[in-house]
């Protein structure tokens, strides 16, 4: 039997797929650890504003290295500047002068707040088996 840790990671991968069609796994992880380095300036940040803003500015939005995907994730190296790489193509995510990337604003799409809206529902169920 899997613990609900188990259960929540794959459902939240399998939403993760479902939304990215055709991406491969490490994609989908190479994703979500830039989504996360995104909008942490913005989560972190103490003007209650940003959190409110339908479209953040870009300003306010972070950025990571190749680098540092590599180790937050666990991946190789060369396999994260392929994927990388791919997901630039891809429209995916943006790079900067640097060749730091970060998350294309998605906020307006609706079929992303359904995979939230599922994903929110999984935290949930997954919060009620650990209580």
């Amino acid at each position: 039997m899997t613990s609900p840790a188990e259960t929540l990671l794959f459902e939240v991968l399998q939403e993760a797929r479902a939304f990215y069609d055709g991406l491969e796994i490490e994609e989908v992880v190479i994703l979500v650890c830039v989504a996360e380095a995104t909008m942490r300036p913005i989560v972190v940040s103490a003007k209650e504003e940003l959190l409110r803003a339908e479209f953040p500015a870009d300003a306010d939005r972070g950025w990571i290295s190749r680098r540092l995907i590599a180790e937050r994730t666990g991946l190789p190296r060369e396999t994260v500047r392929r994927k990388v790489q791919r997901l630039i193509d891809r429209d995916m995510l943006d790079v900067d002068a640097e060749g730091r990337v970060r998350s294309v604003q998605l906020l307006s799409s609706a079929s992303l707040a359904q995979n939230l809206e599922r994903v929110r529902q999984s935290v949930g169920r997954y919060l009620r088996r650990v209580d």
